[in-house]
């Protein structure tokens, strides 16, 4: 049985995000991005990350929305695992920016079917 490449599986889905996505910024509680055009570029008296991944954002199907979990009007993120660099927790980060709609992240479900983070799925609730 031949191995499995993940690697080469990450570049196939960072490749289709990249062709369907944009860049937003993702941020912690309690971070302030100064400049949008500057993400990096936060609030020194938090010093918390910031991060400036390119993200496919998708409506939930009908059929998913139940009213509790997953409300009307939720999105789902998409980015690859490469966008988010090894240091960080995908998990701990609680805001997204796309453009000026803020949105609070409900969850992340992290897909790593082998040793290479493939793709970060996240449930995105408007502020």
């Amino acid at each position: 049985m031949a191995a499995v490449d993940y690697t080469g599986i990450e570049v196939d889905v960072a490749q289709a995000i990249a062709d369907a996505g944009r860049e937003v910024i993702i941020s912690k509680s309690g971070e302030t991005v100064v400049d949008p055009a500057s993400p990096w570029d936060t609030d020194a008296a938090t010093g918390g990350a910031t991060l400036t991944p390119i993200a496919a954002m998708i409506d939930y199907n009908l059929r998913d929305i139940d009213g509790e979990s997953v409300k009307v009007g939720d999105q789902m993120a998409f980015i690859t695992g490469s966008e988010v660099p090894a240091t960080q927790d995908m998990r701990t980060f609680d805001r997204l920016l796309d453009d000026t709609e803020a949105w609070r992240i409900v969850e992340v479900q992290v897909i790593k079917p082998g040793p290479v983070i493939v793709l970060y799925i996240l449930q995105l609730r408007r502020v």
